[in-house]
């Protein structure tokens, strides 16, 4: 497996993104944070590589997680990228989010070991 690969953190909560930058660092896994949708859409807009991965938060002031999936998912140069979708809210029902095509659904407080398995399971192996 190749750990090189970059991923995408898109979380408001700059405490939960620094955690999940260090916990996937220890694991092999390079990432690039951003704590909002407007930065990593324009990041995505200029960045002629499309990512392999973006773990991204479902609530955030401006442009929520849901809204970044859609745009991303409306873009015929970034719909292939692999979307894992975290919450900290506890009343959601996965199955509203079948339509999305996202490859992970995770709740907040993240469980590494099972974020881990879904990361080396969606990236490619070289």
């Amino acid at each position: 497996m190749n750990k090189t690969k970059e991923i995408l953190i898109c979380d408001d909560s700059v405490e939960s993104a620094l955690w999940l930058k260090s916990a996937l660092l220890i694991n092999g896994f390079n990432s690039k944070i951003f704590n909002s949708g407007l930065g990593l859409l324009t990041y995505l807009e200029n960045n002629h590589d499309v990512p392999e991965l973006l773990i991204v938060d479902l609530r955030m002031p401006v442009i929520s997680g849901l809204e970044i999936i859609q745009q991303i998912k409306q873009s015929d140069r970034l719909k292939s990228m692999a979307i894992i979708l975290v919450t900290a809210m506890d009343s959601l029902d996965i199955t509203n989010f079948k339509h999305l095509e996202i490859q992970g659904f995770m709740r907040k407080p993240i469980n590494l070991d099972i974020l881990i398995s879904q990361i080396t399971a969606i990236l490619p192996k070289d």
